[in-house]
């Protein structure tokens, strides 16, 4: 039973701080850095707020909602981080009508993928999972560690799916790349081999979970925003973007080796990425958050940052006040359907929340340990 809260993005009123979580020169790096940031004025910009259901029948949970993809005529795919299925809502909320599970079809993945991100090019949806180890620290790499793509068509009920096809060694590459130096910046410079490594937490900042995935201008790249970890390692508070620029030769068994480009560090006031979006403008809408578990002590563990996708630049914090939303709605946000205009104050956006974490009001487990249709 995942939330969703339609707002309206806020005038810009926020502001990175310069050392955002960083570390004293000369200190090891804390394992989650509180994301810090100056304090905008709160914003009036809840529009709505609908609720949703897992279509009746169903085997699997649908309180993860993860990424989602607006569809014609008032619908959305909706992934679950705790399930492989894809399923189609109606924006407006209600009941799922439609369920295609990649475990049964396309990939045919056995466990969990932990699915995170997605990005739509054309009418191929690039879908990703965590590549992230499990909470407590073990493994996870063979059932995580999957980028694959399904082409749709139609919508509502009639949402139709066609498998292209998957690419199993990002991790791996995405390792060799940093420890060989293939960015230029220094072996190791981000830390992947440990982050990725076995017995290494994931939800801190030296942890390793893909969570937000879009193309580049033009479609040049698939861009992967990290959650964890940030960079760099000795100051963690800068957001990382890693782009694939043979995204479509990958899942299309054309080629083997990823080709990587430029990476690109952000100041998102030491959070980390959750998901990000291209407005009708071309500029993007993150959604940023803790690496770590959202805490008590933080003014504001979420933000919004508009960001013209020149890496030079700086992104922009919106004034949008998500920690506020989270007390009535609860839940982690965790995507934007779309952004149906600019990147700009005034653009409604439908945001989704996680609630797997939630204890609803009359249960005592929290909504993923809930039985499927409840």
């Amino acid at each position: 039973l995942p939330s969703a809260l339609p707002i309206a993005l806020a005038a810009c009123g926020g502001g990175s701080s310069s050392n955002s979580g960083s570390t004293p020169a000369g200190q090891n790096p804390s394992t989650n850095n509180p994301p810090t940031t100056s304090t905008p004025e709160p914003e009036p910009e809840l529009v709505g707020e609908q609720s949703f259901k897992p279509n009746a029948g169903t085997t699997e949970g649908s309180s993860d909602a993860s990424t989602a993809f607006a569809l014609a005529d008032g619908w959305m795919l909706v992934a679950d981080d705790e399930s492989n299925v894809l399923r189609v809502y109606p924006r407006a909320g209600g009941a799922a009508v439609l369920e295609w599970s990649y475990e049964l079809n396309g990939p045919m993945f056995p466990k969990e993928l932990d699915l995170e991100a997605g990005a739509r090019i054309g009418d191929t949806l690039y879908l990703i999972g965590s590549h992230s180890n499990k909470k407590d620290g073990a493994d996870a790499m063979a059932d995580r560690s999957h980028l694959f793509a399904v082409k749709t068509s139609g919508t509502g009920v009639q949402t139709q799916f066609s498998y292209v096809g998957q690419f199993a060694s990002l991790e791996t590459q995405l390792v060799a790349w940093d420890s060989s130096n293939q960015h230029g910046l220094g072996a190791n410079h981000f830390g992947f081999a440990v982050s990725a490594g076995a017995g290494v937490i994931p939800e801190q900042v030296n942890g390793f979970s893909i969570e937000g995935m879009a193309a580049a201008p033009g479609d040049a790249a698939l861009w992967l925003g990290f959650r964890p970890p940030l960079a760099d390692t000795s100051a963690r508070n800068q957001a990382l973007i890693v782009p694939v620029t043979n995204y479509a030769a990958l899942v299309g068994g054309s080629a083997t080796q990823a080709t990587f480009g430029t990476p690109i560090q952000l100041d998102l006031g030491g959070r980390g990425i959750r998901s990000i979006d291209k407005g009708t403008d071309g500029k993007y809408l993150f959604t940023a958050g803790p690496a770590g578990g959202a805490s008590d002590d933080v003014v504001r563990n979420f933000a919004l940052y508009a960001w013209d996708g020149d890496p030079l630049s700086a992104p922009v914090e919106l004034a949008n006040d998500l920690d506020a939303l989270r007390k009535t709605s609860k839940g982690s946000f965790e995507s934007v359907v779309e952004v149906p205009g600019p990147v700009a104050a005034g653009t409604q956006v439908q945001l989704l929340l996680d609630n797997g974490d939630t204890v609803w009001e009359g249960k005592s487990a929290v909504s993923k340990d809930l039985p499927p249709a409840v």
